[in-house]
């Protein structure tokens, strides 16, 4: 149920109680017990955890980026420990707050893509001058992935909650379902353990950054309001409510900025731009980022003023890395939706006044999975740490141990929104960060110590280094049961959201005629993978070689080779007293310029001739080309190595029929095809 703020939670005292009995109660079943960092009679922290949306490892001053102006994030460093290698749990956003939230590694949870993944992140990209509705889909489709966070898991705000604190989630939840409209509460951060949920849903976006806002949950603001201030100052409510009351404060300030739209206030813009024109993409992000700062800024000063400050441990940090356009992470390779550095490192500083050192750089590797047993560590709450896929970084966050781990994985077994990454998992052990792919089989070795840029492959170099870790990646894979990429062919039509793509398969498997027949005239015979068809002078008739199956709506692809004489792909027949080629069309392969053209096999006219100039510069008589026919409805489409050479709209003819090869008879013919692909396409 989600508070109002009107009933009167448990005052310290019955915090303090309740702490210990769970304190008694767990210690008594669980196989470990961390030790809690807080003093006895020390007050429990109030946690405040600040994740900004697709900000980039470089994305800040701190980082050392002169080109951007986050004043409160500097001032909040020289307070903090800032951890250099520090790790998203994924390159996109929903695997990352699902780990954020339960401590578990994505690849354990399921969630491994943003939510929802899409069939259109596995077309494959259309050949150059092609249509984007011709292409087709990959040869690996997406692993399995949930489109949202499981009940059955337990999160780091029930854990809070049953140890007394309020919880209070403000802003991107992103882990409700592949409907962004939806109320469904039962997916909402409330029905995870949050007393308040402000603006929490399935939206992985806000659409606007300016009010009024309508959000599924969270209908507010006037003409002009900036989300982001808007959400800090719900943060800030939440905050003095919270001390009003007595009780320690769990929040969750998980902004939609920097995400798309890239917006900010005019004044922002003002500090970057001379209003000349309308600033770039690079530009507006820049303010953006400074209207990011502003805001967190607002709620840490409301900490100081509310004398909160010096009990109260802050995270900030990022849910992957920066947007492909909007900025880069020089030195670092890569951006959002890839495994290298620039898709998961990204900016993360603690402060805890009194506990966590203040000024320092940590360059121990850190996870996403490290918050949930380091929120609970400060908080004096004991778990069992093989609860966790992260660990407790309160030893290192405060200088006084190490972490006992050796490697930290990632999984990503899907394209991004963007289609540019491999689908892959990594593994980092130390200096060294070892990349498998699963859509190429291809392997990435990195010295993370003298090539953070990751621009020299050593897998050539260090065979044995490579395969340790990929033995290692291997077996973290397996013990998290992690779902793996499957053949895009395999996976049902309906799995994800969005149109699946229509696959090719054989049209004539080499060696074989079966599903096929001929007609008197010349002779087909294969030649290794090669079909051949030859045909004499003296031989008057057109062979032909006649698909058994009839189609209507398709896309046919092959390679031909016209060494001697005219030949031709006849599609859309039928068969009348022994004859074929009855209201059909056929694409001409031939050694003519005519290559290409769409002829009506009733012999009434050419549809489409082509251009014998422009011809020149497409096909090379007796060299393997390429054709692809299309035909949907009554629209027909033919291409010559990627050239569209014909085109016919509105066929009013026959929309099914049987496919052929045809040799012209008549002349001394020789034409050889391969791989000849067939996919049937939807209405």
């Amino acid at each position: 149920m989600a508070h109002d703020g009107t009933d009167a939670r448990l005052p310290l005292l019955t915090w303090i109680t309740r702490a210990v009995t769970a304190l008694v109660l767990v210690c008594a079943i669980a196989p470990a017990c961390a030790v809690p960092r807080t003093s006895p009679g020390e007050p429990p922290p109030n946690i405040l955890f600040v994740m900004i949306d697709d900000l980039g490892w470089m994305d800040i001053h701190p980082q050392g980026n002169d080109r951007f102006t986050t004043p409160n994030l500097d001032r909040f460093a020289a307070q903090a420990t800032r951890f250099t290698d520090y790790y998203a749990a994924a390159p996109v956003c929903s695997p990352t707050r699902a780990a954020c939230i339960t401590g578990l590694a994505p690849a354990r949870l399921h969630v491994t893509n943003h939510i929802p993944d899409r069939w259109s992140f596995y077309d494959a990209p259309a050949p150059a001058g092609t249509p984007a509705d011709e292409r087709e889909g990959r040869i690996w489709g997406p692993a399995r992935s949930r489109n949202e966070l499981g009940q059955e898991q337990r999160t780091i705000a029930e854990r809070l909650r049953a140890a007394g604190y309020r919880t209070v989630f403000v802003g991107k939840w992103h882990l409700a379902g592949a409907d962004w409209r939806t109320t469904d509460t039962s997916l909402f951060p409330e029905s995870h353990g949050f007393d308040v949920n402000i603006a929490g849903n399935a939206m992985g976006g806000p659409g606007t950054y300016f009010g009024p806002f309508d959000m599924p949950n969270y209908r507010k603001g006037e003409a002009g309001d900036y989300l982001p201030d808007l959400l800090a100052q719900e943060a800030i409510e939440q905050i003095a409510a919270a001390r009003d009351a007595g009780e320690p404060l769990f929040l969750c300030l998980w902004t939609y900025t920097v995400h798309y739209p890239i917006d900010a206030p005019a004044e922002l813009y003002a500090h970057y731009h001379d209003g000349a024109d309308e600033p770039d993409l690079p530009t507006r992000y820049r303010a953006m980022v400074e209207g990011m700062d502003r805001a967190v800024g607002r709620v840490l000063r409301a900490l100081d003023e509310l004398d909160l400050a010096s009990n109260t441990l802050v995270v900030f940090t990022s849910d992957n890395g920066q947007m492909p356009g909007a900025s880069v992470a020089t030195p670092l390779r890569g951006a959002k939706g890839h495994l290298h550095e620039g898709g998961i490192r990204v900016p993360m500083m603690i402060r805890w006044p009194g506990h966590v050192r203040a000024g320092t750089v940590e360059s121990t590797p850190a996870i996403a999975m490290d918050f949930a047993p380091t929120f609970l560590a400060a908080a004096g709450v004991p778990y069992d740490p093989a609860e966790f896929d992260g660990v407790n970084l309160l030893p290192v966050a405060t200088g006084t141990g190490t972490l006992d781990r050796d490697a930290i994985y990632f999984h990503y077994p899907h394209y991004a929104y963007h289609g540019e990454n491999h689908m892959g998992s990594a593994v980092r052990a130390g200096r060294w960060k070892y990349i498998h792919h699963y859509d190429d089989d291809e392997h990435e070795l990195y010295d993370l110590e003298t090539d953070l840029g990751e621009q020299v492959d050593l897998c050539a170099a260090e065979p044995e280094r490579a395969a340790a870790l990929r033995g290692k990646l291997t077996a973290w894979l397996a013990a998290t049961g992690a779902e793996l990429p499957r053949r895009y062919a395999d996976i049902p039509a309906g799995e994800l959201p969005g149109s699946k793509r229509a696959t090719f398969r054989p049209l004539l498997v080499p060696g074989s005629f079966d599903g096929w027949h001929t007609k008197p005239g010349g002779a087909w015979f294969w030649d290794g993978d090669v079909l051949v068809g030859e045909s004499p002078k003296s031989e008057p008739r057109h062979g032909l070689l006649v698909s058994d199956a009839r189609y209507r709506d398709f896309e046919v692809r092959f390679e031909f080779r016209a060494v001697a004489g005219d030949s031709g792909f006849y599609f859309r027949v039928d068969e009348v007293d022994g004859a074929v080629g009855v209201h059909g069309f056929q694409a001409e392969v031939d050694t003519t310029p005519e290559t290409g053209g769409l002829y009506e096999t009733g012999g009434r006219a050419w549809v489409v001739k082509p251009d014998a100039t422009a011809m020149q510069d497409v096909y090379r008589p007796g060299e393997w080309t390429r054709m692809t026919l299309r035909a949907r409805g009554g629209d027909v489409d033919v291409r010559v190595n990627g050239t569209e050479t014909a085109r016919l709209r509105g066929d009013p003819g026959r929309r099914e029929g049987h496919l052929a090869l045809q040799l012209h008879g008549g002349q001394d013919l020789h034409v050889e095809f391969r791989g000849l692909e067939i996919r049937e396409l939807d209405d």
